[in-house]
């Protein structure tokens, strides 16, 4: 008899990008799931080297991302379609079909706006699914 086992992967650290300044505020979470503020980071305040640095390697990062889980002609049209994207301007482009996508900010906020209620039944169905808020 095979037993079938779901685990529930634990957010142990959280990245958050203030839109207005570009400051990231980096924290850590216990065992409870409580957030704990671990450092900010502005990176205007980098050097004009490790800058670079991090522009490139979050470009490879970009790109390498469309192409996973892909081999051959399918990876290179991937890589090609975000490249072209990237030189006209769009960092994020939006799937056709049936995908919704939203920021994590835009659900906490979605979220809070819900009676109590509501939003524990939105978080225990997200978390059925492995989206854990």
């Amino acid at each position: 008899m095979t037993e079938e086992v779901t685990e529930t992967r634990t957010k142990r650290v959280d990245k958050l990008v203030d839109e207005e300044t570009g400051v990231i505020t980096f924290r850590a979470f216990d065992d409870d799931g409580n957030a704990m503020d671990a450092a900010t980071l502005d990176p205007s305040e980098l050097s004009d080297d490790v800058q670079e640095k991090a522009v490139i390697h979050g470009l490879l990062y970009k790109v390498g991302n469309a192409a996973s889980n892909k081999s051959g002609q399918e990876a290179v049209d991937a890589i090609v379609k975000v490249v072209e994207q990237l030189k006209a301007g769009n960092w994020n482009v939006r799937r056709q079909g049936n995908t919704v996508k939203m920021s994590k900010e835009e659900l906490t906020e979605k979220l809070s706006s819900m009676t109590p209620e509501a939003a524990a039944n939105a978080k225990a169905a997200l978390a059925a699914i492995g989206i854990v808020i």
